[in-house]
């Protein structure tokens, strides 16, 4: 976002400009109260496995499987809400596939067929389904009670597909109807605010049994139900949902319990040894890979035709990036539900850590840093992976076999075509990224480490010169490498140097900086007032295209009156 001639708001962060001569200074701290946007492709392990035999798409791929899709087609004609599906206009409507089970191969498949129609027109959209049984019952009558304690049917909609902020709703064969509003899925580390007093206003319901209801003297076939889901029960914050060439999510399930026959002619939930009911069958629209149906993304996708047949799923786009994007989340997700962190604050994942967190994670990282003649040497434990993939693309690419080399004794650190690999598996992933992203007209920045070569390269293995980024903001943390202020303008002479892309020199801020000698912790530290302006005359005169403070919220009072000099007095090369 420009702000003026030479004031650039970036990610988040102020941007000063080469020939900068800025007026409005004060306008910097109000833009530094917006939240960062950074987008970071520190994405290591997105390509690289999680352990020896498995890549992150392998251990999630009964997550990552295609989501149903479905043309759903507009009416002019309102159809009857009756519970008989007799209307022509849901003769004229596909059925979904039948449901599976919930979690996906390997399990069984459902006892009894499932199915669904959708329509749609300006005011609601239409859902129909046909549930095979040969006993319906049902005994639930109050609204809003639990009605998955009844065999029933749910429809869950997320109209903006956002992952969050949407409509669950739930029928038992007597129509009786359990409607909330959810935030979040429950798998959230934030507790979800689930508001089960939402009605859908309007929402309009029948069902129709084919047999007798509560009756087990008999054999039934089944129960239909229809459902019209108003649009403005559903449209509150957001655009109107029912337009034609939209995608919404749509999730469908199926809860069935096992019963026994009571000699009143009812049923109950059949029992196990300890009294408890047996678990229930979820069925539902396309599995979703485990026994949670709060997983939005992986909901069918509904395309609202304006035709009344004969139309196609349009192409979604980026499907094989957003697999690995998500399988990332999953491997998150994992790693908060274990250990109450994510990945990214994992603090020893660098093949070599910067020289000022030596001591504070030694007691992390069990490793000799410098060797017996003073040499940095790679930690072992972030250098990964060996899987079979890797391995063989790896032999492939240079015919060396990596394995063999191990075991015959041979330092994987030694052998210079093993660290160039992971350079290019890097590179090669972050331009399909900027490629994909590039596509849909996006600009793409990237946080990295200084450098690349001497820093970024041999510690994290990021050739990003290679990268087709539009804009680098490297990371030019003085204090981490235990180098002072005048270490960032020659840093920034080598990440300027070969790059026609705009380099932004990364400046970390030390707050307490009046006893920055006592701090030990690089972390802690940062820039004092007099290095800040160092660093920035530094940065400019050694061709960075701008300087980005990346913790404004550490600047003191002193920090900005230095800044504001060296604003005002310009910065020339």
């Amino acid at each position: 976002m420009i702000i003026s001639k030479h004031l650039l708001f970036v990610n988040g962060f102020l941007i000063l400009l080469q020939n900068s001569n800025y007026e409005d200074l004060y306008l910097i701290k109000l833009l530094f109260a917006m939240k960062r946007l950074t987008l970071l492709l520190a994405i290591f392990f997105c390509f690289c496995c999680l352990n020896a035999q498995e890549s992150v798409t392998g251990r999630y791929a009964r997550f990552l499987t295609p989501v149903e899709r479905y043309v759903a087609y507009r009416v002019a004609v309102t159809p009857e809400i009756d519970g008989i599906l007799s209307d022509k206009e849901w003769k004229n409507a596909p059925w979904t596939n039948l449901f599976t089970d919930i979690s996906g191969d390997g399990h069984p498949t459902p006892r009894f067929d499932t199915r669904a129609k959708i329509l749609w027109d300006d005011d609601y959209l239409y859902v129909a389904a046909q549930l095979e049984e040969p006993d319906v019952w049902a005994y639930i009558k109050e609204r809003d009670e639990i009605i998955y304690y009844d065999n029933d049917f749910e429809i869950f909609l997320d109209p903006d597909n956002d992952g969050k902020n949407y409509f669950e709703m739930e029928f038992n064969a007597l129509a009786t109807v359990f409607d909330l509003f959810i935030e979040h899925p429950y798998r959230s580390p934030e507790s979800s605010f689930i508001t089960i007093g939402w009605n859908a206003s309007g929402l309009r319901v029948a069902t129709h049994v084919d047999g007798t209801l509560n009756d087990n003297s008999d054999r039934d076939r089944g129960w239909t139900i229809e459902v019209a889901i108003p649009r403005k029960a559903v449209n509150d914050g957001i655009t109107n949902i029912l337009q034609a060439g939209n995608i919404i999510s749509v999730g469908f399930s199926r809860v069935e319990w096992q019963t026994d026959k009571l000699a009143d002619g009812g049923y109950s939930v059949r029992k196990n040894k300890k009294g408890g009911n047996l678990p229930e069958d979820n069925w539902t629209w396309g599995a979703n890979g485990r026994v949670a149906m709060h997983m939005p993304e992986r909901w069918g996708k509904v395309y609202l035709s304006t035709k009344k047949s004969g139309d196609v799923f349009p192409a979604l786009p980026d499907e094989d990036l957003m697999r690995i994007l998500w399988a990332m989340f999953y491997r998150e997700e994992e790693e908060f539900g274990h250990n109450h962190r994510y990945i990214n604050e994992i603090p020893y994942a660098d093949v070599i850590l910067a020289e000022g967190l030596w001591a504070k994670y030694d007691h992390k990282i069990h490793h000799r840093w410098r060797d017996e003649n003073g040499n940095v040497r790679e930690y072992p434990g972030a250098d990964y992976c060996y899987c079979d993939a890797c391995c063989a693309d790896f032999l492939i690419r240079t015919g060396i076999d990596i394995r063999k080399e191990i075991a015959s004794g041979v330092d994987p650190a030694s052998i210079p075509e093993w660290a160039q690999f992971r350079c290019d598996v890097l590179t090669d992933l972050v331009n399909t990224i900027c490629d994909s992203l590039h596509a849909q007209g996006c600009k793409v920045s990237a946080d990295v480490f200084p450098g690349p070569e001497g820093y970024a390269e041999p510690m994290v293995r990021q050739q990003w010169k290679k990268w087709d980024v539009d804009m680098f903001f490297p990371m030019n943390y003085n204090d981490f490498y235990l180098e002072d202020a005048e270490w960032v303008g020659e840093i920034t002479r080598v990440e300027a140097a070969g790059t026609l892309k705009p380099v932004v020199s990364g400046l970390f801020i030390c707050h307490d900086w009046k006893n920055k000698d006592k701090i030990t912790d690089p972390e802690g530290s940062g820039l004092t007032p007099s290095e800040l302006k160092t660093a920035i005359e530094g940065s400019m005169s050694s061709g960075a295209a701008a300087i980005c403070l990346f913790t404004p919220d550490r600047m003191t009072p002193e920090h900005w009156e230095v800044f504001e000099k060296v604003v005002k007095g310009g910065v020339r090369k």
